[in-house]
């Protein structure tokens, strides 16, 4: 079985930094097993989208849904 670590954190908590590390260092990751997802970069604030049904969208998540094509 393969495990999967998932990073939330809330805003002004580090997230972001840590993200740009690992997507920094996503090469040395992979040689020691770890994937690190690069589908939208190194901020990952786009997954909001997925995370609330569409009905409570605020403004941040309405303009990660036309920033990605939703």
């Amino acid at each position: 079985m393969t495990d999967a670590v998932v990073h939330i954190g809330t805003p002004k908590t580090g997230t972001t930094s840590i993200q740009r590390f690992l997507l920094t260092n996503s090469a040395a990751l992979d040689r020691a097993g770890y994937r690190v997802p690069d589908r939208w970069g190194a901020n990952h604030s786009a997954l909001t989208v997925l995370s609330r049904p569409e009905d409570t969208w605020d403004e941040p998540c309405s303009y990660q849904c036309r920033r990605l094509g939703y």
